[in-house]
């Protein structure tokens, strides 16, 4: 959802829409109040994508649509809202803490990676990844 350039209800509509009774949903978003985000900001440096990649892709296809960008992360009170308006129960929620594979890290990216680990132990709030679970009522 966070490469959605417009609105997410119709798209949660839809999911609700084509969902049996009682079938279930799962959906996970980068969580906009990761560790690093939260940093960032305290330096005063933006969270979300750079401006100059705008003009640089605003033509990358030829109706000017381009969903390689994260348009618009969630945190998980907004997930569990949308999910929630749009008549699905929320399941499960929870934050998770994610890490691509790399084999040979720097020391540095090592020692970032020990912070977030360490933080997300006393503040779930700060995992990268908001993961939900949501059901359409059986009847």
């Amino acid at each position: 959802m966070e490469h959605f350039n417009f609105n997410p209800v119709g798209f949660i509509r839809d999911l609700r829409r084509i969902l049996k009774p009682g079938g279930k949903v799962f959906i996970t978003v980068p969580n906009m109040a990761e560790l690093e985000n939260r940093v960032k900001l305290l330096c005063g440096k933006s969270i979300g994508t750079q401006v100059e990649g705008y003009n640089q892709y605003y033509d990358y296809f030829e109706n000017g649509r381009f969903l390689g960008f994260h348009w618009r992360e969630y945190v998980l009170p907004e997930m569990d809202y949308l999910l929630r308006t749009q008549n699905l129960s929320v399941v499960s929620k929870t934050h998770l803490l994610t890490f691509q594979n790399h084999p040979r890290l720097p020391l540095s990216r090592k020692i970032k990676r020990l912070a977030a680990k360490i933080c997300f132990a006393m503040i779930p709030s700060t995992g990268s990844v908001c993961a939900i679970a949501a059901q359409k009522p059986k009847g």
